[in-house]
């Protein structure tokens, strides 16, 4: 059971960091346009930062349900199969590690470090209180649910620590995260291999044609945000 966590964890972990290192590529823009006054900006730039983070998780998920067991099979071999148990709420810690990263983000930015490394202790012992109750008895599974109780802890204690100073809607990465959901149905029909690997690839081509279809994304928006990151400065 220890192996199988530690494989589960161990991608869910290179998730989160490759999330994080998204999230703080965004803090000199924002520091830029907190040192303009302009917080409005800032705040329309961190919602739509969430929203496009919502968007990653998401498509992890969907990754996970479909071809999770698919991947661990392939990858480490068929004894390593019970990992797959625990991907799911990892999956869905992923998407509270969204929101937590956004919230680390305003953290830093607004030079408070205290907040971070306080979440970070709601965390922990949220992990270990959750996973001493339920790993003796679920095993695998109960520590990845350890996570996940972490996780979302996490991210609800920066979000209300900042409630004041996060002023920005949570609307687009919701219609994210529910324009995810709809895909899912179609994991019913993937009886086989190839139709998991199919179904994925086309749940994810609908999940795209979606969020431009609604404007939860926009083409013009994904360029904005490459030169704004290349270049804060320009904005000037």
């Amino acid at each position: 059971e220890v192996g199988f966590f530690a494989v589960a964890y161990g991608m869910f972990a290179a998730g989160t960091q490759a999330l994080w290192h998204g999230a703080i590529s965004f803090a000199p823009l924002l520091m830029f346009w907190n040192e303009r006054g302009e917080s409005s900006t800032s705040a329309a730039w961190v919602g739509r930062l969430l929203a496009w983070m919502t968007v990653a998780a998401v498509a992890g998920i969907i990754a996970i349900v479909f071809i999770g067991d698919l991947a661990i099979a392939w990858v480490l071999g068929p004894e390593y199969l019970p990992a797959a148990r625990g991907l799911l709420p990892l999956g869905i810690a992923f998407l509270a590690t969204a929101v937590g990263s956004v919230g680390r983000l305003q953290a830093l930015v607004s030079n408070r470090p205290g907040l971070s490394a306080a979440a970070a202790g709601v965390e922990l012992a949220a992990f270990w209180a959750t996973g001493l109750a339920l790993a003796g008895s679920a095993g695998s599974f109960g520590a990845c649910l350890a996570v996940l109780a972490g996780s979302t802890l996490n991210a609800a204690y920066v979000s209300w620590s900042l409630r004041h100073e996060l002023l920005y809607s949570y609307r687009p990465a919701a219609s994210a995260a529910a324009l995810g959901l709809l895909v899912l149905p179609l994991v019913w029909f993937a009886t086989s291999w190839p139709l998991q690997v199919t179904l994925f690839v086309v749940a994810l081509a609908i999940y795209a044609a979606l969020l431009l279809g609604t404007r939860v994304v926009t083409v013009a928006e994904l360029v904005s945000l490459g030169r704004s990151i290349r270049a804060p400065r320009v904005l000037d």
